[in-house]
């Protein structure tokens, strides 16, 4: 009757709504790990730069110690 009806809508639309929170739980991971790895380039490339200001820092010493 009606109330058949209204569990099998009601359990498609449930159905539904589970693959759509799927879908969105895997681009969240899936983006969440860009950003990681966005992440970790951006620290490694951040430590190459502070490494030569410091191998650039030390050169200048060297010269004005030699003055």
């Amino acid at each position: 009757g009606d109330k058949d009806k209204k569990i099998e809508e009601l359990s498609r639309e449930l159905e539904h709504q589970e693959q759509l929170c799927a879908v969105y739980r895997e681009r969240l991971l899936t983006f969440m790990n860009d950003v990681a790895e966005q992440t970790e380039e951006l620290s490694s490339k951040i430590q190459v730069i502070v490494d030569n200001v410091r191998k650039v820092e030390s050169e200048v010493k060297k010269f004005s110690h030699r003055r």
